[in-house]
């Protein structure tokens, strides 16, 4: 209401009626709340701050052009009137205008909706190349023909000698260019940054530990130089194509280790780890599924007999037989329980790998006839969750060993930080084995998987025993991983 006061000498809306909105404005909000239709607030107050700051400079750039021309002869109330009337114009005309640019700008401009429509055909058809040589034909097809652009190369530039070799086109980068590669811009390209050329643009498309991939783009058919919205859409698929790279790489990488794997019938830690992380998956599906469905339906089984047996009418015989039998259910829920966490320990990651194997070795000691000794004084690293998973499966099998085959009365176990290691020492007095009867294969009493669960991490794993003094296992991991 001040405003119209102040703008036009009169109220155009009369105060009563202004006043019953501060009962409409808390109604509305409630509704849109439960309706979940309210709008971003701090986008819209931000756009508001922009368009409020850019109208405040064109209103008192407008009104100084006034007073220069001295057209009218105003008051100083009139002067301000005006200046309210033109910063609330300039608002209302700015919002307008951004809308009007989101919804028919595009199909004014078709340079502008051709880019748009580049970049959704681009990114759907992606997905469908494997190889690095089919993406790098594919990128610089669909160059070509949303820029109509004539001659694309693809280039890669060594950093430490500078030098350039030609992966795709014709036509190289002048000396010149070269020089102020090397002397301007050298070594402070990243993905995605165009770099203007003395004939066309440079952009980076990928960066390796020894090299640039470079991308040169001669000027358009016309022999105009890319416009703003064309420089930008470059940036953008050049961002794309280093994740395809990055994703290809990987995945060739892996096929030449799983081809050298078959050959040599020999298996990479990379491939393990895949192995490990594929069992890992399902043992989190199979342990949801027995939660989900035979557990709960051994409780409403469980449940249901309950309710007959608190039936007064049912004779005492039959009632001691049922109470047996629900019993032998809550026994068989109780190794569910347990089964559905062995597959999938609880809160392993939120936890620590420290308190899993204290809780692992707690309800060990509960089950089987030894002893448990954990020491982790000396433990404080964080580890990230395939080494944590891999830790406590290895654990876990060391302890489920000592139960079957070890007769053991004592079990140590240390847990410690060596430098940038991880040091796991097992130890326990129990019958022991010779260690020739299992050497190179490990293929007896679940070593086998933890020599490849520690392979994996390329980890060290060496093996101390004889017959009648004990086992013992001392396991090395880095903890800086070179996953290649």
């Amino acid at each position: 209401m001040v405003i119209p006061e102040i703008a036009f000498g009169f109220d155009l809306i009369p105060v009563t009626v202004a006043a019953s909105f501060l009962i409409f404005i808390p109604i509305v909000f409630m509704y849109l709340v439960s309706a979940k239709q309210l709008f971003d607030i701090d986008f819209a107050l931000g756009r508001l701050r922009y368009y409020s700051i850019l109208s405040l400079f064109m209103s008192a750039f407008l009104l100084f052009l006034i007073y220069l021309m001295q057209v009218v002869d105003f008051t100083l109330s009139q002067w301000g009137k005006m200046s309210i009337v033109l910063f609330f114009g300039f608002i209302l005309f700015s919002i307008l205008k951004e809308e009007l640019d989101y919804r028919i700008r595009s199909r004014l401009n078709s340079d502008k909706y051709n880019l748009q429509a580049s970049l959704e055909h681009f990114s759907q058809n992606i997905s469908r190349v494997t190889k690095i040589n089919e993406l790098e034909d594919f990128f610089i097809k669909e160059i070509k023909e949303t820029l109509s652009i004539q001659k694309i190369s693809l280039f890669e530039l060594n950093k430490d000698t500078y030098s350039l070799k030609v992966r795709r086109g014709t036509f190289t980068l002048s000396g010149r260019d070269v020089d102020f590669l090397n002397k301007n811009r050298f070594p402070n390209l990243s993905i995605g940054e165009l770099v203007q050329l003395h004939h066309g643009v440079c952009v980076v498309i990928r960066e390796k530990a020894e090299s640039y991939y470079l991308l040169k783009l001669d000027n358009k058919k016309n022999k105009i130089k890319l416009n703003r919205d064309e420089g930008t859409w470059v940036k953008t698929i050049a961002r794309y194509i280093s994740i395809m790279y990055e994703n290809l790489t990987l995945v060739e990488e892996f096929m030449k280790e799983l081809e050298k794997t078959i050959s040599h019938n020999t298996v990479s830690p990379l491939v393990l780890r895949l192995l490990f992380n594929i069992q890992e998956k399902e043992r989190r599906r199979l342990s949801a599924d027995l939660h989900d469905t035979v557990l709960q339906d051994q409780i409403n089984l469980y449940r249901k007999l309950d309710l007959i047996i608190r039936d007064q009418d049912l004779p005492v015989k039959y009632q001691k037989q049922l109470y047996q039998l629900s019993q032998e259910i809550l026994d068989i829920n109780y190794e569910i329980r347990e089964t559905c966490n062995e597959l999938r320990p609880p809160l392993l990651n939120e936890k620590g790998i420290v308190e899993s194997l204290t809780n692992l070795f707690f309800n060990a000691q509960l089950r089987y006839n030894f002893k448990i000794r954990f020491d982790a004084a000396g433990f404080h690293q964080n580890l990230d969750d395939e080494y944590t998973l891999t830790i406590y499966r290895i654990v876990q099998e060391l302890i489920t060993n000592a139960a079957k085959h070890s007769k053991a009365t004592e079990v140590v176990i240390t847990l410690d930080c060596l430098d940038n290691d991880l040091y796991l020492y097992y130890k326990d007095n129990g019958v022991g084995m010779d260690l020739n009867e299992i050497q190179p294969s490990f293929a007896h009493m679940g070593l086998s998987g933890i020599r490849e669960r520690v392979i994996s991490l390329n980890g060290e794993i060496k093996l101390h025993s004889s017959l009648g003094n004990g086992f013992e296992v001392m396991i090395l991991i880095p903890l800086t991983l070179d996953t290649k």
